[in-house]
């Protein structure tokens, strides 16, 4: 399995479809072939000065095949075009789950 986990820094003037954009990661339940698990939202904020992204995504897929199709998908690609213009910057990491 892989954890596919993405951190967004909004762009200063803000996300004004933030709402149309989390409906759209929303949706990759259950429509995105290999993705096991979905977590995301924006961070609490709890750690006062430190460094962090406004919203993280947390997605596990079977296989890295699974994850390469992901990339490609419609749905990803519909996301995409919401926050990449809003964002200033966007982090993505891939690990390796234990079976």
């Amino acid at each position: 399995m892989i954890r596919h986990i993405t951190i967004l820094k909004f762009a200063p003037d803000g996300f004004d479809r933030y709402d149309e954009w989390t409906r759209t990661i929303e949706a990759y339940r259950g429509a995105i072939p290999g993705l096991v698990g979905l977590v995301h939202g924006p961070d609490l904020e709890l750690v006062v000065g430190q460094s962090s992204g406004d919203y993280v995504i947390v997605s596990d897929f079977a296989d890295a095949a699974s994850l390469t199709a992901y990339y490609t998908h419609p749905l990803h690609e519909a996301s995409k075009r919401l926050s990449f213009p809003r964002s200033s910057q966007i982090i993505t990491v891939d690990l390796a789950l234990p079976n």
